[in-house]
């Protein structure tokens, strides 16, 4: 799309210059035609102006005839008086002097038309090559019009299919908000699975440390029991050994033997609580156990769910890319991008990924990876 979009601002830059160019040949082709219009005006004065001249030339000369004809007429008659005579030859001087400066200023005006002349040559030189250029400048006007013609229908086809592009991409952009999405709410079924495994890992742990601690008070309890048993067989020998005393002693009060008798059933009794104790315990330690091992089933049994799941899910993901790439919609439209110069690799992954996020869109409630 940057690359369409580079493209088409390119071709506006290329359309904006041919624009520029044309009007910048359009103002000197109304120029040159202004100065072409000047240049027969001009010409048109100079043969105006050539053609008064010969006009007078023809006047003045007809008045010289005229003159010389009196002039003659007045040689013929003696009886013309010596001042009409010098009139006449003053005016006749003065014609000849016009005549003369008549001759000069036709000289002038002749090199004034031969200049002019040579001039209006050099205009019709001069708008004979800017009328090639002018051809020329038109036929390559119409080339840039063809080219701007052109130009404008591959920017609209590159438009439109920029708008394509873009509508795809934004589709894509939905699918992979999509998948983004299923996906973050498959992490966090596994976060809160992982959560709850960790949380009866821990209490398992727990639970383990306080089996620990029973077994621990359990053998303290073992050590005391033995200890107890130990000193009421030693009871029972110092017993035995009062009673014979007893039996063989005469006087001795019965009052020391009434003491180690209360002291020995002190002695049985505190065994008795220490057995029933320990009794306790051992049925509380195997209640937990029980608890452990029915949680460590549990625990069990999720992983092998989870794993389940998980196999399943990428069965579907490479079942679904198989079916993709055998779809003969995908197939053509492969065919169509390997034509127009795109990755066919990567035409696959898009049209996978874009058809496998749909698919995950769509069915998100029925599987939980993307």
């Amino acid at each position: 799309i940057q690359q369409l979009n580079s493209k088409i601002s390119e071709l506006e830059t290329d359309k904006k210059e041919l624009e520029t160019k044309l009007s910048d040949l359009d103002k000197e082709k109304s120029g040159l035609n202004e100065k072409k219009v000047e240049i027969n005006a001009n010409v048109e004065g100079v043969k105006s102006a050539t053609h008064d001249i010969h006009a007078e030339k023809n006047k003045l000369t007809q008045e010289l005839q005229n003159v010389e004809k009196q002039v003659s007429e007045t040689q013929g008659h003696l009886q013309i008086k010596t001042s009409e005579k010098a009139k006449l030859i003053t005016h006749k001087h003065q014609l000849e002097n016009t005549r003369s400066q008549l001759e000069k200023g036709e000289q002038t005006l002749r090199e004034n038309i031969s200049a002019t002349q040579n001039h209006a040559k050099e205009l019709e030189t001069e708008k004979s090559v800017l009328g090639e250029k002018n051809e020329a400048m038109a036929e390559e006007i119409s080339t840039l019009q063809a080219q701007l013609v052109v130009s404008t229908q591959e920017h609209n086809e590159l438009s439109t299919k920029a708008q394509s592009l873009t509508q795809e991409k934004n589709q894509l952009q939905n699918d992979l908000r999509s998948a983004q999405r299923d996906s973050n709410r498959t992490n966090q079924q596994l976060a809160d699975v992982t959560n709850q495994i960790t949380e009866q890992t821990n209490e398992h742990e727990k639970i383990q440390q306080e089996h620990e601690s029973l077994q621990q008070q359990l053998d303290r309890q073992a050590d005391e029991s033995k200890t107890l048993t130990t000193e009421n067989n030693q009871l029972g020998e110092e017993n035995n050994a009062l009673k014979n005393q007893i039996s063989s002693a005469q006087g001795i009060s019965y009052l020391p033997c009434s003491f180690f008798f209360f002291k020995k059933n002190v002695y049985i009794y505190n065994l008795y609580e220490t057995e029933a104790r320990a009794r306790d315990l051992e049925a509380e330690i195997a209640k937990l156990q029980k608890e452990l091992s029915q949680i460590e089933t549990e625990n069990g049994q999720l992983n092998e769910k989870i794993r389940v799941e998980r196999e399943n899910a990428e069965k579907r993901a490479e079942a679904q890319k198989q079916d993709d790439l055998t779809s003969p919609l995908v197939k053509k439209d492969i065919e169509t991008a390997s034509k127009q110069g795109y990755s066919k690799k990567l035409y696959i992954f898009k049209a996978t990924q874009t058809k496998q996020a749909k698919k995950t869109h769509y069915n998100s409630n029925k599987h939980l990876t993307t």
